[in-house]
């Protein structure tokens, strides 16, 4: 018996391998790269490290990162931005409410450069943000074609979810949770999958992909400062091909306002938490790097995160079968 299961986590162990993870980032965020790429060198025997970044940027993140499985790639090598500029400005020509989408247009473009990037390289691929520090191994992959799907029931947005059905027109399943868990894994099968979906409702040639996920949220929605998830699109459509239910996972996103200490990490990792964001702007994050979590606060964040998460879960397994969306 104990053989047994010993063969399985070798085979699970054996497929989170040889990965790449891929990042959008600006230099604000190079300490918590630099923190979260020694953690997962940790936890992970092999895996590439692709960080795209702007184009001014790049001799200083080769600089900070140079080890051999660190990749740094100018953005405009993957989507000119310029061009993705000049496109979605040509959207909005007659949209209400158009500063108010300028002003976000940075935030949608580092989605498309990671949608670019998957559909161009077609490998096995985890999406994993910027500012989020894996604390724990996490198997990514059922086996070199299927990926694992992950869940949580924090970061559920009813515009994403408007989006999709206007971009695939498509139902959302009942009982999925969301998948903004600041990271997607993702096989090269189930991305030549979701190639043929978005051929088959012809928006994938050319520039037309680009264009119809910006049409799907100008068209459908009043201004709403996020209307697209890259994690939720592919998530769903991840699920269609794969047929893999998820599993549902917790994580300290909001509200930490300092640099977590090594025991608490390891509080955070005896209740079940997965990993961490420093979330803010640039000013923001200077200053929550700056200075220490205070062990009130922290305990304070997790019990009552903790609390949510169980309380949400029950709720989930016992209504689950009524959740609707729409």
């Amino acid at each position: 018996m104990i053989n047994y299961f010993q063969k399985k986590i070798n085979r699970r162990d054996r497929y989170n391998t040889n990965f790449i993870v891929l990042q959008v980032s600006l230099l604000n965020n190079l300490p918590i790269i630099k923190e979260n790429y020694k953690k997962l060198s940790e936890i992970y025997e092999k895996f590439l490290l692709v960080i795209i970044c702007p184009r001014n940027e790049c001799s200083k993140f080769k600089n900070n990162l140079n080890q051999n499985n660190i990749k740094i790639i100018d953005e405009n090598e993957i989507l000119e931005k310029k061009r993705f500029v000049k496109i979605f400005n040509q959207l909005l020509k007659n949209k209400r409410n158009k500063k108010k989408y300028i002003n976000r247009i940075n935030w949608y473009f580092q989605q498309f450069l990671k949608i670019n990037y998957l559909l161009k390289y077609k490998k096995k691929i985890v999406i994993w943000d910027a500012d989020t520090i894996i604390l724990k191994k996490i198997f990514f992959f059922k086996n070199n074609h299927i990926s694992n799907n992950f869940g949580n029931f924090f970061e559920y947005h009813k515009p994403y979810f408007k989006t999709i059905k206007a971009l695939t027109q498509k139902e959302i399943p009942i009982n999925y949770l969301s998948s903004v868990n600041q990271f997607l894994a993702i096989t090269p099968k189930e991305i030549k999958k979701i190639i043929k979906k978005f051929i088959s409702i012809k928006i994938y040639k050319n520039r037309l992909l680009l264009k119809n996920i910006i049409k799907s949220f100008l068209k459908y929605h009043e201004f709403n400062h996020s209307l697209f998830s890259e994690y939720e699109t592919l998530g769903i459509l991840k699920m269609e091909n794969n047929n893999t239910d998820q599993k549902t996972i917790f994580f300290l996103r909001y509200k930490i306002n300092g640099q977590l200490s090594l025991l608490q990490k390891k509080i955070a990792i005896f209740f079940g938490a997965i990993h961490y964001t420093y979330e803010g702007n640039k000013k923001e994050k200077k200053k929550i790097l700056s200075r220490k979590f205070s062990n009130l606060n922290f305990l304070t964040l997790i019990i009552k995160n903790y609390s949510k998460y169980i309380l949400r879960k029950l709720q989930f397994l016992f209504t689950s079968k009524q959740r609707r969306y729409f």
